[in-house]
């Protein structure tokens, strides 16, 4: 650990001699108060970082090499600023760590990047575009996650293409031949996890829409009952003189489910164990008042376990938040998410119930 901290110390002291619009460092640190109830058991009252936004801090750079072509690198490194720790003590910079090139052909990217789906890093086309509270505030407030299944991560050894626009068309790619670069030295082989993702996406004016299709190639090599998650997930978003409106959709077949029963013994799939058929459904709307935003969101899934369809799960979500603007680099939040999980009548279990409370502030720099 005390080398990790000292080489990311260098690389920012670095930063100083470098031309400060090449090289910039930049950074968030979201501090606060959370409150959690579910009917499982688990209650907490406590300081809680990273519950609007994820703390972090992290470098990045430009050099034109030619004329119109572009170069690029990110290092993003997630820590809790309640503590002071890493969110990752096997990785320096775990939240992105990309190179990549840009001009008139495109965008074409290296490294470590979040999935397409995900609410992660720079190429992220999920998240906060289109869903009022992303995938989640806090420890439960709901956001599209919550309804929906599939991974939400990040993909080592990872390639990512845009395309041009054309006519407000823009096309996407995503491959990674070992997911996890940190478990195995294996590549592009049956030894491994790997993913493969596109998308495309349309916008005109106020109307943005977008369709990605995703797909886990588990590794096989030596293992029986292997399971080859797909997602596809479509968003739209409408630009009003009231707000944003958030639509978002998602079938999938074979997958992890986005957040754990509230109940296990009602519905035994988790994130870790277990696969789903099934879909999900959100939609909100993030409106501007005189001193920040509004934001309100209600989601709905149908989870069956695949496998065994008399096992299902059927989950309604429902989310109320505010952003009070301090200044353009400052915000403080307080949002409220509750959500209800109802299990198959021969389950034997009684509904799931969660309540989370959040309020804090957020800084930027």
């Amino acid at each position: 650990m005390k080398k990790t901290l000292w080489t990311f110390a260098a690389l920012s002291a670095a930063v100083a001699g470098a031309n400060a619009a090449q090289v910039s460092v930049y950074g968030t640190i979201d501090l606060g108060i959370g409150y959690l109830y579910q009917n499982n058991g688990t209650k907490s009252f406590k300081i809680s970082d990273s519950q609007q936004t994820m703390d972090r801090i992290g470098l990045r750079g430009t050099e034109e090499i030619a004329d119109g072509i572009t170069v690029g690198f990110i290092l993003e490194n997630g820590f809790h600023s309640d503590s002071g720790k890493f969110a990752d003590s096997t990785r320096l910079f775990n939240r992105e760590a990309t190179l990549y090139v840009q001009g008139k052909f495109g965008k074409l990217g290296f490294g470590r990047i979040g999935e397409f789906r995900s609410g992660n890093g720079s190429w992220c086309l999920y998240g906060a575009a289109i869903a009022p509270f992303s995938t989640a505030w806090g420890d439960a407030i709901p956001g599209h996650r919550a309804v929906m299944a599939g991974s939400w991560g990040r993909l080592d050894n990872a390639v990512a293409y845009k395309t041009p626009t054309v006519a407000g068309f823009t096309g996407y790619m995503q491959y990674s031949g070992g997911i996890d670069g940190t478990a195995t030295t294996e590549e592009n082989n049956t030894k491994t996890n790997r993913y493969y993702s596109a998308a495309l996406s349309y916008r005109n004016g106020p109307l943005y829409a977008i369709v990605i299709g995703d797909k886990y190639d588990t590794k096989s090599f030596g293992e029986t009952n292997v399971k080859d998650p797909i997602t596809v997930s479509g968003a739209v978003t409408y630009e009003t003189s009231l707000g944003k409106l958030f639509f978002d959709a998602q079938y999938f077949k074979e997958a992890r489910i986005g957040r754990n029963p509230i109940k296990v013994d009602g519905f035994d799939c988790k994130t870790t164990s277990g696969y789903v058929d099934g879909f999900g459904l959100n939609a909100g709307i993030k409106a501007p008042v005189p001193t920040g935003f509004v934001y309100s969101n209600i989601g709905f899934m149908s989870a069956k376990k695949n496998g065994d369809h008399d096992k299902t799960l059927k989950r309604y979500t429902i989310a109320l938040g505010y952003q009070h603007m301090l200044s353009k680099r400052t915000f403080a939040y307080a949002g409220a998410g509750y959500y209800q999980d109802v299990y198959a009548s021969n389950a034997g279990v009684s509904d799931g119930k969660s309540v989370n409370v959040i309020t804090g502030i957020v800084h930027s720099f």
